[in-house]
């Protein structure tokens, strides 16, 4: 593919407040969508884009929907959501919207109903989902924990890397406090989490 999504601000990128369609081949951007909320996570399918919007007056979020078309207005697809920080978000080819966060794992149908959520702790929530339907969450868990890794496709030296680094620590203040991360992979998220 030779265009990219990316969100971005004016002159920072902690401050997300754009969608913008980069083109790897002529080396251009054009601004999408320019919102006055904080962006966060996004997915793309098909011809839409779908992206975290936080709210102002409390610490939730909706996601929205936006297509890949000239003067296209987003759409809100989900109610409101708890949290504020960071989220993943996934969107499978049906539509199905896959949200982590910090307290829980969500699974929303194409129109934004609640098909089922789960409580658990991430301190970096993040999901996907391939084509195939397969999700991938992370799990956070207490503790020093060895997690057994499995890694589909990519090449002998790329899981030769992974395996070599697996376990590796991390330092000083990036490191999350008493919570570390594992990713599970779930081929069985069509029937809910």
């Amino acid at each position: 593919p030779t265009e990219l999504i990316v969100t971005g601000g004016e002159g920072s990128s902690h401050d997300p407040r754009s969608i913008f369609l980069f083109d790897t081949g002529a080396m251009t951007w054009k601004e999408l969508h320019r919102d006055e909320r904080m962006l966060g996570a996004f997915a793309a399918t098909g011809g839409d884009v779908y992206f975290v919007a936080y709210a102002f007056d409390s610490p939730t979020f909706t996601i929205e929907r936006l297509a890949l078309a000239p003067g296209a207005l987003p759409v809100t697809v989900t109610p409101r959501l708890e949290g504020w920080g960071r989220v993943g978000l996934a969107v499978a080819q049906d539509g199905t919207l896959y949200v982590a966060t910090t307290t829980e794992h969500i699974v929303l149908a194409g129109d934004g109903s609640v098909r089922s959520r789960k409580a658990i702790r991430s301190a970096y929530p993040s999901v996907d989902v391939n084509d195939r339907g397969d999700v991938a969450w992370s799990m956070g868990f207490a503790g020093k924990r060895e997690v057994d890794t499995y890694v589909a496709g990519g090449s002998a030296d790329a899981r030769r890397i992974i395996d070599r680094h697996v376990t590796c620590e991390v330092p000083g203040p990036m490191a999350p406090a008493g919570v570390q991360d594992s990713l599970v992979v779930d081929a069985q998220q069509a029937g809910g989490v």
